[in-house]
Order: C-alpha cells, then structure tokens, then sequence
C-alpha cells in the first residue's frame, strides 16, 4: 500500500490512503505526511484527512503547515477536520491554529465553518468567550451557525431513545460533520448511550472506520459515564 502512493497512478493512491489509515501502522504517517505536498488538491485533501488516525506531534505540525500554505479550500476544509481529531485524540497543539482559523475574518467561510466543530470539544471555561464572539461574527453562516451550537450547548434536550439510535446511525456517515457532531453529541449523553453504541460496534465489527468513531463517543463519557462497559 505504501508503495502504491509512490507511484503515478492517482486511482491507486486515493484507494490506498483510506486503507492505510484503517490499519494504523505508523509506517504510514511519513508517506501520508508527504502526499500533503501531491500536485492533486483532491489526493492532499485525502491525506490531511487520513492524518487525523496519525495523532501525534509531527501530523499536527505537518497540517499546520499545510494549511498556512494551501490555497485550495476543499483542502483547508480537510486539514482543519484532521486538527479536530487530533485535539479530541489528546493533542493539545493542535488547538492554537484552530482557535486562529475560527476568528479570522479574512478566512474562507467553509473553512471557518469547519473549525466551528471544535466548540463542542472545548471545555465549558474555553469555548464561553469565543463562542459569545462567534454569536456576534459579521459573517451571517457563521453567527447563525455559532448561534445554534452555543443554544444546544446552553439548554441541551433531554435525548430520546430515538434520537440516541439516529446518532448512532450518524456514526456511519460519509460526511464528517454528521459523524463528527453525532460523536460529540454522544459524548454529552452519559452513560445511557453505551449498551446501544457498544451493541451496535458489535454488529458492525467489520468496519474499522465506525469502531473508531464509536470509540471516540465512549472516550469522550469519561471513566465515570462508562462504566457499564466494565
């Protein structure tokens, strides 16, 4: 698989980032981490994206730079989703340029509402001002958006059965920000999500990509609201 992102074939190398970030081997990251400079915007856009199962250091650094450089939005879009997963993996460098991206007025609006998913993986104390920021942005996607997140994060509903079973469904999206939200909704839910999300991870064994996302909704209860799991 790493020998086929060196070749000439782009088919072969969009199929193959996919696989090897599915495997995890950190053998991967060096060859993942080089496709960021690929003449392809959409292959550069694959490989930031596969980065985020990379967490470490050097990625972080290697999307930073990638997004200081790239002029491609769709790229940009596919690095900051990559440095959210980073900071919900425990990397906490990952952040400073986040928490840039989300306030500068001068950015790509995609780009901006990308990073928006970030709030919902700060704590309380962080995301209060620059939420109450965002709710006051001159651009109207932006504060709307900002403005939804910060009333669900201010008064959240008390889920139904219903909706718990759609997230877990959402887990499965191609889209990352249905999954992305599905996972931190999820994490806000406490302990009454874990037999059916660790009910569902059972029937879909198969799918390393689901697993993961399951994963990171249970990481994301604490010990304390995981328990059932022991």
């Amino acid at each position: 698989l790493i020998e086929g992102l060196e070749g000439d074939n782009n088919r072969i190398r969009a199929h193959a980032m996919p696989l090897l970030a599915v495997i995890q081997d950190t053998r991967a990251r060096e060859p993942l981490t080089a496709m960021l400079l690929d003449r392809s915007p959409r292959l550069r856009a694959i490989a930031a994206r596969r980065l985020a199962r990379f967490p470490c250091q050097n990625s972080v650094r290697a999307l930073n730079r990638l997004l200081v450089r790239e002029t491609h939005g769709e790229v940009k879009v596919a690095a900051v989703q990559s440095l959210i997963e980073h900071y919900q993996a425990g990397r906490e460098e990952a952040l400073k340029q986040l928490m840039q991206l989300l306030v500068a007025p001068d950015e790509a609006v995609q780009v901006r509402l990308a990073a928006l998913a970030l709030l919902r993986a700060l704590p309380r104390s962080q995301r209060r001002g620059i939420l109450t920021r965002l709710e006051q942005d001159p651009h109207e996607e932006i504060r709307e958006k900002a403005q939804e997140i910060g009333e669900s994060l201010r008064h959240p509903a008390e889920p139904t059965s219903t909706e718990i079973a759609r997230l877990i469904q959402d887990l499965g999206s191609d889209d990352y920000s249905v999954w992305n939200e599905a996972v931190q909704r999820l994490g806000s839910y406490g302990a009454k999500i874990v037999l059916p999300l660790v009910t569902e991870m059972q029937n879909r064994a198969h799918d390393p990509e689901y697993c993961t996302r399951a994963g990171m909704a249970l990481k994301a209860l604490g010990p304390r609201r995981a328990r059932p799991l022991a």
